[in-house]
């Protein structure tokens, strides 16, 4: 069926690429008409809150998704081949836009991944992992060479077409910097600043991370200068129950944001971003130039996972400032733009009339 197209992510949860262009769609009146889509949820907490919203959603360990998932014309997908559903119709075209522009390495270029992602080779006969994408949209097609040697694949199923999610950074968009401001009750603070690291392997290692930033003076700082400082963790990692009792004990300045936020959504109304090699560095400097690096563990860092690819590291690296406490970052540096790509999604959903 040509008119049911299916969204989901690898995290189970409402956001990323596949949100942003599952609600192009639903906010456009001529593709609301031309295409039936659902959200498959894979948690139930999911699942309700977007049936109160009066989003259409389908629970995924259910025999309408089934049904569905039989039917679709399209899978639009953020991670593997599980986002939307079990099993995958021969005729269903299966389009990844993954979850960002990779600046550590993934895939068959880390050694953490290639054991994994070589046995299932073995056991299909083929890299069907990756090889049964018929799209791979990509922010740019300069980025090409990292994601085709990332995940073995043709270079022509490799679209730098954009990635949906940053048509938030659009003039247009429905996403507001002030609206966002009052909905998370961060009014009354002079500036905001979001600190999002990307995930480390082994837990511990998260919490050294966030205690090596988090100093006393820090946050007499954060309070004296009436900022606020988002703590936005890998979604994995957030829900850790020594970490929210760390991050709990610095009520007035600093805010853990659980995964009930999109992320883009905080770099909208951040004044200021820190992280490492997080892929939202990139998405960040789409829109702002304050961003700032904090990597006190790079070395160790580089030891589990492998060293960095070559090309995005650099543009971080000439595009941010390193520093060691959050007393460096300056406020009147920055400047913001609109994101150019603002065609992505008409461009994504081209592939399928």
């Amino acid at each position: 069926n040509k008119e049911i197209l299916l969204f989901g992510t690898g995290t189970g949860l409402y956001h990323d690429n596949t949100k942003y262009l599952f609600e192009y769609i639903l906010n456009n009146k001529n593709y609301k008409q031309l295409f039936e889509v659902y959200w498959i949820a894979t948690t139930k907490e999911t699942y309700i809150a977007l049936q109160e919203k009066g989003i259409p959603v389908i629970y995924r360990n259910s025999f309408l998704c089934a049904k569905l998932a039989a039917k679709a014309n399209a899978y639009f997908l953020t991670s593997g081949l599980l986002d939307v559903f079990w099993f995958i119709n021969k005729k269903t075209l299966l389009i990844q836009l993954w979850h960002g522009t990779p600046i550590k390495r993934i895939g068959f270029d880390t050694a953490v991944d290639t054991q994994r992602l070589l046995k299932a080779k073995k056991n299909f006969g083929n890299n069907y992992q990756f090889e049964r994408y018929d799209y791979l949209i990509i922010e740019d097609n300069k980025y090409k060479s990292i994601f085709q040697s990332a995940f073995q694949i043709s270079e022509s199923k490799i679209l730098g077409l954009g990635q949906a999610r940053n048509i938030i950074f659009s003039k247009d968009s429905k996403y507001q910097s002030n609206t966002i401001r009052e909905r998370l009750a961060l009014q009354e603070f002079k500036h905001i600043v979001l600190y999002a690291p990307t995930f480390r392997d082994e837990k511990i290692d998260n919490m050294v991370l966030l205690r090596s930033l988090l100093s006393s003076e820090t946050i007499d700082y954060l309070k004296s200068s009436n900022i606020c400082l988002l703590v936005k963790l890998h979604p994995f990692v957030a829900a850790n129950v020594e970490i929210k009792s760390f991050l709990e004990t610095f009520k007035y300045s600093v805010k853990h944001i659980i995964n009930i936020v999109d992320i883009q959504e905080l770099l909208i109304i951040s004044d200021a971003v820190i992280t490492d090699i997080s892929s939202l560095a990139l998405d960040y400097l789409q829109y702002s130039s304050n961003l700032y690096r904090f990597f006190p563990d790079e070395e160790q860092y580089i030891s589990i996972r492998g060293d960095f690819y070559e090309s995005t590291y650099s543009e971080l690296i000439k595009n941010s400032k390193k520093i060691e406490s959050l007393e460096q970052i300056v406020f009147d540096t920055y400047n913001f733009d609109e994101y150019l790509k603002a065609s992505v999604c008409q461009d994504i959903l081209e592939l399928i009339k």
